[in-house]
């Protein structure tokens, strides 16, 4: 079965649906978190993932608009972004959210937005980091969000090494490894390239591939402009960063 896995969409609604224009054949899509924050189109997010993925987890920035992480923890444009969020999210959507699970586990498959020890907060960037991830839980693969970069982490016997995305290009993933792997973004890339970024999971031939898509970026700042989200979260849509 193939496998649409997306992570930190941030209420960019261009960018998601220019990533869903390239998932068209997937049987399945997973959501690792963080509909809302940052960006312009909560609602229509929260609308289109409610629909379309087949499972979904809770992120950090969902956690917030809905008052379970103080906003203190959040650096200051995202949690004015979180703010101006609340105000603007339907119930609907805040019920949406509140249903959602931290943690799913699906067979030889756990979903997180930042790691198994803790869900909405901690952030899987290093090998070690990974390694000591790994420790968490059982199944072979772990799918994570929160950090926007994409990678993917596999230990080896007692070895853990990362694996360098090479976009457009399949990882064949192996029998005997465990893994770690993370979409990168699809509302908000860190990464240095502002494209929206998403994986494709094949759990049949255990092969994992990177996917970017631009989409009209204009759009979307134009939306956070008028809603007078930070002028900061809006210029660094255009860096990556």
């Amino acid at each position: 079965m193939k496998i649409g896995v997306l992570a930190d969409i941030h209420g960019n609604l261009a960018a998601l649906n220019a990533v869903l224009l390239e998932i068209e054949e997937v049987e399945e899509i997973w959501c690792l978190g963080d509909m809302v924050g940052y960006g312009p189109n909560p609602n229509e997010c929260c609308k289109i993932i409610k629909d379309r993925a087949k499972h979904c987890v809770l992120g950090n920035h969902d956690a917030g608009v809905l008052g379970k992480i103080d906003l203190s923890l959040f650096n200051v444009f995202a949690a004015e972004a979180i703010k101006i969020t609340q105000k603007i999210l339907e119930k609907k959507n805040k019920d949406f959210l509140e249903n959602l699970v931290k943690i799913k586990e699906l067979g030889e498959v756990i979903l997180v937005h930042g790691s198994v020890k803790n869900p909405l907060t901690e952030y899987i960037f290093e090998t070690h980091q990974a390694e000591i991830s790994l420790t968490n839980f059982t199944q072979k693969f772990c799918f994570v969000g929160h950090t926007h970069y994409p990678v993917v982490f596999e230990k080896e016997k007692d070895f853990v090494s990362e694996i360098v995305p090479h976009f457009e290009r399949e990882i064949k993933l192996k029998k005997d490894c465990r893994y770690i792997i993370n979409p990168g973004a699809v509302g908000q890339p860190r990464d240095g390239d502002w494209r929206a970024s998403f994986g494709l999971f094949d759990d049949q031939d255990l092969t994992f591939e990177f996917r970017r898509v631009t989409y009209p970026l204009e759009k979307t700042q134009a939306r956070m402009k008028k809603l007078g989200l930070p002028e900061f979260l809006i210029q660094r849509l255009s860096l990556g960063r």
